[in-house]
């Protein structure tokens, strides 16, 4: 049977959360650290360049690229899928 446009995978379905899921985590992990490093190790406040520039990197870019490059590779396998349902419909 041929799916919808709209429709997902059953593995696509789990995979979108997974998805957000080591998205957050990036991001999460990525906060985390920037705010050890500035308080632990260099003892200063949050109000330093360093710091911004460190939870910009960590907490918004890392998580940005991580998502970019799992939903890419969720269209292509989504894509594949798709293809592969179309040709066992046109053999049938």
């Amino acid at each position: 049977m041929l799916r919808r446009r709209g429709e997902q995978t059953p593995v696509g379905h789990w995979v979108t959360y997974l998805r957000w899921a080591i998205l957050l985590s990036v991001a999460f992990i990525g906060m985390g650290y920037a705010l050890f490093e500035q308080m632990w190790f260099q003892g200063s406040g949050l109000s330093p360049s360093s710091f911004l520039r460190a939870l910009l990197a960590l907490g918004i870019v890392n998580p940005l690229l991580v998502w970019l490059i799992l939903h890419w590779a969720t269209k292509l396998e989504n894509a594949r899928l798709s293809e592969q349902t179309h040709r066992r419909a046109l053999h049938l």
